[in-house]
């Protein structure tokens, strides 16, 4: 059989949800059927371009300015004709509203698009972009209900009605670690190698919503006893740790930046919180709870498809630093619940094995071929 052709284009390749998913469900693709290449926009964001080529992609980075130097655009034409792709996806608004206006060597490959955000939390122009060309779609795929819903109505009845996939993550058998050597991993990171200890994983944006969770570690109750620990880099880092520092909890707020090795960094936690205004659908979350970690998450995006209030985890309202502050305080009051919690949560995301949402990916693209 011959193989077919697939561009997976994005925006960038820095550290982020989409990107690390990209690298994650390379691998389980069927190489005997489908080859892929990766092209992205900005040269910057590029942290994952060498672990992308060392997992068997062709990686393009397009562009030598920003998204509004038209260059990229120029190079984005040549590619698709010099490679002749069966199927182009596109993970990104701004770079798929170019690519539906482009055209290979064939009369038009197949456009496969995936939303990994709800649409009002776009820019005007992009879901202006986005609308007018949205038509050009082959196969819509949506990383959760919420996502579908939120595409702009204008557009349902001009494109396929959106697939719902839910992006997991790789299930594995972790071995739980001994006291002695939790603590001494704990140590080695600046940790208190005893103690409560939160995790969130998280970019330091707005979406993201840190200062709320700085909030509910300041103040009376048991989170008073708890280490946070924060996973990620971003634009408002300056701005966290003055919050940190204004909250009188600098002290117990440790920063690790951006980090390779999350799956290992998770079991040193005993919750894990995600606090954010927005989500689309988080795999941290989803990593989280497939290490068994009991969570505490907003109730935004496409968090509560996946995490139920009191059955595999707890949910708060957005902005609710009360609301928040009070679940971190009843599972670090109650460590029989959180157990159970988190072996509910642990048995939620072998649901969501990301080979499956692979297979799911590819079973689209051939549908969207005999379209």
């Amino acid at each position: 059989m011959n193989r077919r052709r697939c561009l997976w284009l994005t925006k960038g390749l820095g550290r982020g949800g989409v990107e690390r998913l990209l690298v994650d469900m390379l691998p389980l693709v069927d190489t005997e059927r489908w080859e892929i290449d990766v092209a992205y926009v900005l040269p910057w964001k590029d942290n994952f371009h060498r672990e992308l080529e060392d997992r068997g992609a062709r990686v393009t980075c397009l562009g030598s300015g920003g998204i509004g130097d038209p260059r990229w655009t120029v190079r984005l034409r040549r590619l698709m004709r010099q490679r002749d792709y069966d199927v182009v996806h596109s993970h990104s608004p701004v770079p798929a509203s170019v690519a539906r206006l482009l055209r290979g060597q064939r009369s038009s490959p197949a456009f496969v698009h995936t939303e990994h955000n709800v649409w009002s939390r776009y820019h005007w122009a992009t879901r202006l972009a986005n609308s007018a060309t949205y038509h050009r779609n082959t196969a819509v795929i949506a990383v959760s209900d919420s996502v579908a819903e939120s595409i702009e109505p204008l557009v349902r009845g001009r494109c396929p009605q959106p697939v719902t996939i839910h992006h997991g993550t790789v299930i594995t058998t972790i071995e739980p670690w001994s006291s002695e050597e939790r603590a001494k991993r704990r140590a080695a990171l600046g940790v208190p190698a005893g103690g409560f200890v939160i995790g969130m994983v998280a970019n330091l944006t707005p979406k993201k919503n840190h200062r709320l969770m700085l909030e509910a570690m300041a103040g009376d109750g048991a989170q008073q006893r708890a280490h946070l620990v924060l996973v990620g880099l971003g634009p408002l880092e300056d701005e966290i740790r003055a919050a940190a520092e204004e909250l009188e909890i600098a002290d117990r707020t440790t920063f690790l930046g951006s980090r390779d090795d999350v799956p290992e960094l998770l079991p040193l936690f005993d919750l894990f919180v995600l606090s954010s205004r927005f989500e689309g659908f988080p795999i941290s979350l989803v990593e989280a709870m497939a290490t068994g970690l009991p969570c505490v998450a907003t109730s935004v995006g496409g968090i509560p498809e996946v995490l139920v209030d009191g059955e595999n985890g707890l949910l708060v309202e957005s902005g609710d630093r009360e609301g928040l502050r009070a679940a971190i305080t009843k599972l670090m009051d109650d460590p029989g619940l959180a157990a159970v919690l988190g072996q509910r949560a642990r048995a939620t995301a072998e649901q969501l094995d990301l080979r499956m949402a692979v297979r799911a990916m590819e079973a689209l693209y051939d549908s969207a071929l005999e379209t």
